[in-house]
């Protein structure tokens, strides 16, 4: 039998250790209790941080985590699912053809010592939106520090604070886009201040980061309705100064401020480019190679009975061979193809031609008319030029003709009603 003493003994180290995880376990306790508290505190100071912290401050707080430029994100091919795509900005690289001078000009502007700015000048769908979106595309590979930023004037605008938004929304959005280590773009508010934007782009800028602001349907902003006023205009004109930025402006042609000849903005383009008719090669091209990645090709008659009636505007060599494309996989062939084609082509663009003349001038409209009937010997040289550079006629051998076989049967019977 153990003496007194060992039970005493045992019993009093049984206690100590009792004692002890006691102490043990209530500080344990306590520690669990304190990180239950400290993280129910940060997370209530988040919130009210988001809820309450100006947008001033967060867009800076999120800037303070942008880095330098990476390398680029590359999209991942998405196979296309038709041909041709008539009517909507093109928008997969493998279908857009042509333009090389102008994509070398716009990057230029954007990767020169000193950033320029420059106008586009087109008629309606010749591919103004779908050269943006291959722009995009072609600075992703080789230029990582450029981001391009897509502006839609038609997108509805109450004010310039709310195009200030939208401006410092799409940018940040772009950056993210680029620079993956940096954390989600904050909620921009309907309406910020020029100041906060401003402030967004010079601090960018000290990070090495170059803006290349795409501006499309620019005469949206300049109309006799618009909201916009010289401030506004003054201020897209400033902000080149607040750090590495330029603006590529694109529109039906070069528009100034209401019942003016300039805006504030115009003076800080360097050069104006159209965006008119493919070159031959080109041309060819876009008709023979998308149906060509279907097993689909095309033979010689084909190829010139759809330059013959749609001429070299990428919208139109779209329409055509996506017309003769369907007539070939439902079966019809040869002439009889071709003739539907045209009948259905001359039906469903005429639309599109009311379009283009809606949008000359008088004296514009007058000399097309003038090329389609072979009597422009009086016609102003500067008309000629702007509708050459349009797309809309091209001279060979001194003579000039209208592009497009159906295109000139519409100016005929169009000329018949307006001058006879």
């Amino acid at each position: 039998m153990p003496s007194i003493e060992v039970i005493t003994l045992i019993g009093s180290i049984s206690a100590i250790i009792t004692a002890v995880w006691g102490v043990w376990y209530q500080t344990r306790s306590l520690k669990q209790r304190d990180d239950e508290i400290r993280h129910k505190i940060e997370l209530d100071w988040n919130e009210f941080r988001e809820k309450y912290t100006s947008t001033e401050n967060r867009v800076y707080t999120w800037l303070e985590h942008l880095e330098e430029p990476i390398a680029p994100l590359v999209e991942p091919h998405t196979e296309i699912g038709f041909p041709y795509l008539a009517g909507a900005p093109v928008r997969q690289p493998e279908l857009f053809y042509g333009r090389r001078d102008l994509l070398n000009e716009a990057i230029k502007c954007a990767n020169g010592k000193q950033m320029a700015s420059m106008f586009i000048l087109g008629s309606r769908k010749s591919g103004k939106t779908s050269f943006f979106n291959f722009l995009e595309y072609s600075l992703a590979d080789h230029y990582p520090n450029i981001v391009p930023v897509y502006l839609d004037a038609q997108t509805p605008l109450d004010s310039c604070e709310n195009f200030y938004a939208y401006m410092l929304r799409e940018t940040m959005l772009a950056l993210e886009k680029r620079n993956k280590n940096i954390a989600r773009s904050p909620d921009i508010p309907k309406e910020v201040s020029f100041e906060t934007l401003s402030e967004f782009i010079e601090r960018a800028s000290h990070r090495q980061w170059r803006f290349l602001m795409l501006l499309d349907e620019f005469e949206n902003l300049v109309k006799t309705d618009s909201l916009f006023n010289e401030n506004f205009f003054s201020a897209l004109r400033s902000i080149i100064h607040k750090g590495q930025i330029s603006w590529i402006a694109a529109s039906y042609r070069f528009v100034y401020m209401p019942n003016t000849t300039t805006s504030p903005f115009s003076n800080i383009i360097q050069t104006t480019h159209y965006v008119g008719a493919l070159s031959p090669n080109d041309a060819h091209r876009l008709i023979t190679e998308p149906a060509a990645r279907f097993g689909h090709f095309y033979e010689k008659e084909d190829i010139d009975f759809i330059l013959k009636i749609a001429g070299r505007i990428p919208y139109l060599i779209q329409k055509a061979s996506l017309l003769l494309y369907q007539s070939h996989i439902n079966g019809l062939r040869g002439k009889d193809a071709r003739l539907n084609v045209q009948n259905t082509f001359v039906l469903e663009i005429q639309h599109y031609f009311d379009s283009q003349l809606f949008y000359l001038t008088g004296e514009e409209c007058k000399t097309l008319f003038q090329v389609a009937r072979q009597t422009y010997d009086d016609c102003n040289p500067v008309n000629l030029a702007i509708l050459e550079k349009y797309g809309f006629i091209e001279q060979k051998s001194n003579e000039y003709k209208i592009l497009g076989q159906v295109f000139d049967d519409y100016l005929y019977r169009r000329n018949k009603v307006e001058y006879q």
